[in-house]
């Protein structure tokens, strides 16, 4: 079979995405399962079958897939390589699987080998794993075994070149990594099971936004809202006119201070989450208007006359598009930033990374059993803490404290002592 480049095709009801050059040589491929629902957003390869990678979305997550059949010399610039492709294009899981020819713990994952395999490429690849947080998920679950996925006869030599890295994020969804026998290859199949569960994310904390308070239109807000709280709770001889002029320390309330406090920013709260996400999809349809009026400026065929518009507009979408970014930064807790750039994929994809590692996927019962459904998960954790601070009275034994003292012969002290 000649592979071709970027083919996607359906063999036995089932998707394949190809990247070869030639029959016996070098080529990688990734399959999909028809029962598997998915939806493809981009696919890159090399023109010489070394790598495949495939970004998907699924259970509205998205998972980047890579496939390699690395060199077999110590090309440590295929791994650059591969890490700028993983620049370009982050997702929220990261899957790189296939024959690396390399050995990452030379201690248990090669046997006979005189030298250290592809030194150079293997630093670079490390450098890769600390960088994205990748981890070897069949070392990780499987710290001390010693397995490997490629044998040479003769001489005997053996080595464990293919692995699957992944996020470390991902693991808690991983339920088995194994090495099984082949035929027909000197390599070993390589397997990573999965157990991936449609998550829904909850509304969380609330969080006060405090450059909310650089608007004047808030501000007129809250102090309208501080002036409705006040005539609600103000002693009824007073009105709306001398309460708007009046000192508050001369106001007497029907409340407690503390609680008039507390209702004043309850009613701040509650105004401030409306104000917040009416302010957010009116920002949206400005972004998303801003976009198609520029869009529709650079398919004009008198482009020429609206060059000043279109920078126009593109200065209100960078400015609006840079109000997001710095809430990105601080959701993703992100401790310097450099001025002179404008990573926003960056920021953004460090407050997705920040939510998912969140995220419980998965619990231990008391009987060890292993709990994956997001429901059951919180019908746990529910439990848990309810058993925890339920209220324990009703097990108390009463006893009379004193009748237990007196039957023990406690010395006690004179009144020399006593006085002392």
């Amino acid at each position: 079979m000649i592979f071709k480049p970027q083919l996607i095709k359906s063999i036995w009801n089932n998707d394949i995405i190809l990247n070869g050059a030639k029959t016996n040589s070098r080529g990688v491929a990734i399959l999909f399962n028809n029962n598997f629902e998915y939806s493809i957003i981009n696919i890159d390869k090399d023109d010489i079958g070394n790598y495949l990678i495939v970004d998907i979305k699924l259970c509205e997550i998205t998972v980047k897939l890579i496939n390699i059949y690395a060199p077999n010399i110590d090309s440590p610039h295929f791994f650059q390589k591969l890490r700028s492709k993983i620049d370009l294009n982050e997702q929220d899981y990261t899957i790189i699987c296939g024959d690396y020819n390399l050995v990452l713990d030379p201690r248990l994952d090669c046997s006979n080998y005189t030298n250290l395999n592809n030194p150079q490429a293997r630093k670079v690849l490390l450098d890769l794993m600390n960088e994205k947080s990748l981890l070897d998920a069949y070392r990780s679950l499987h710290p001390h075994k010693t397995r490997y996925t490629w044998r040479r006869k003769t001489p005997l030599k053996q080595a464990r070149l293919d692995y699957f890295l992944i996020s470390d994020t991902l693991f808690d969804l991983v339920s088995n990594s194994d090495i099984i026998p082949s035929y027909r290859s000197d390599h070993s199949i390589i397997k990573l099971d999965l157990q991936i569960n449609n998550f829904v994310r909850g509304k969380g904390t609330w969080k006060f936004n405090n450059s909310l308070l650089k608007l004047p239109e808030y501000l007129t807000l809250i102090n309208s809202i501080i002036d409705r709280v006040m005539l609600q709770y103000a002693l009824p001889v007073y009105n709306h006119d001398y309460l708007k002029n009046a000192e508050t320390a001369d106001i007497q309330f029907i409340i407690d201070d503390s609680i008039f406090l507390e209702m004043i920013m309850l009613e701040i709260r509650g105004e401030t989450i409306a104000f917040s996400s009416r302010r957010k999809k009116k920002q949206c349809l400005l972004e998303q208007k801003l976009t198609e009026e520029i869009h529709n400026l650079e398919d004009n065929s008198n482009i020429e006359h609206n060059l000043a518009k279109i920078e126009d507009k593109k200065n209100k979408l960078e400015n609006l598009r840079n109000e997001k970014l710095k809430g990105h930064v601080i959701r993703s807790r992100v401790q310097w930033l450099n001025e002179e750039e404008k990573p926003s994929r960056y920021f953004c994809s460090l407050e997705t990374k920040s939510y998912i590692e969140k995220t419980v996927k998965k619990i231990q019962t008391n009987d060890g059993n292993l709990v994956t459904n997001q429901k059951e998960i919180l019908n746990e954790i529910r439990l848990f803490y309810s058993q925890l601070f339920e209220n324990k009275d009703s097990h108390l034994n009463l006893i009379e404290l004193q009748n237990i003292c007196n039957s023990y012969n406690i010395p006690k002290l004179d009144p020399a002592q006593a006085n002392y």
